[in-house]
C-alpha cells in the first residue's frame, strides 16, 4: 500500500487491474451473470432473501414515525430480465437500485452500526475502569486508539441532522 501512495511511474493513484471479463467485453458489467456474481461476492451476500410478506408492512408506530407501510402493489412492480428497449433499461435500473441499497445497508448498518457504534461502550468502559498499565488495556489500546475520534467525526459528518445520510433521506422525501 505504501508503494501505491508514493507512485512515481505516471500511473493514477490506486489504479487496479481490470477484471478479465471487462477486458474481454467492456459491457460485461451489465450482464445478469456479473450482477449476480457481484451480489454474491459482495459485502452482504448473506442478506439476500425472499420477501416474506407482500406488500411489506412496517412494525413501527405510525404515531411516532408516520405511515411507513409500503405503497408497492402487485401490478407493475415485477421487473423481469430484459436486454433491449425500455424493458432492458428498466431491468438495468432495478439492478442499480439493488446495488445502491446493498451498499447503503453495508455502510450504515454493517459497517457503522455493527462495528464503530458497537465498540464505543467498550472503549469508554476500558478507559474508565482499567489502568493504562493493565494487560487487557495494553492489548486493546491499539484497536481502540482512534475509535472515539473516528466515531465523533463520522457522527459530525454523516449522521447528524445536517449530515449526508439525513440530507439524502430528506431529498427522498423522508422527514
Amino acid at each position: 500500500m505504501l508503494k501505491e501512495l508514493v507512485r512515481n511511474d505516471g500511473e493514477r493513484f490506486l489504479k487496479f487491474p481490470k477484471l478479465d471479463a471487462i477486458i474481454a467485453d467492456k459491457s460485461a458489467w451489465r450482464t445478469d451473470e456479473e450482477f449476480g456474481r457481484e451480489m454474491l461476492a459482495g459485502v452482504n451476500p448473506v442478506f439476500i432473501s425472499r420477501l416474506q410478506e407482500f406488500p411489506p408492512a412496517s412494525k413501527l408506530d405510525p404515531k411516532g414515525y408516520g405511515n411507513q407501510n409500503s405503497s408497492i402493489r402487485t401490478e407493475g412492480t415485477v421487473f423481469n430480465p430484459a436486454e433491449h428497449g425500455v424493458e432492458g433499461s428498466v431491468w438495468q435500473l432495478a439492478k442499480a437500485y439493488t446495488a445502491v441499497n446493498d451498499s447503503g445497508y453495508h455502510q450504515l448498518i454493517s459497517h457503522w452500526l455493527n462495528t464503530h457504534a458497537v465498540i464505543e461502550p467498550f472503549v469508554i468502559a476500558t478507559n474508565r475502569q482499567l489502568s493504562v498499565l493493565h494487560p487487557i488495556n495494553r492489548v486493546l489500546h491499539p484497536h481502540f486508539r482512534d475509535a472515539m475520534s473516528i466515531n465523533a467525526l463520522a457522527r459530525q459528518i454523516f449522521t447528524n441532522a445536517d449530515g449526508n445520510v439525513f440530507f439524502c433521506l430528506q431529498e427522498l422525501g423522508f422527514h
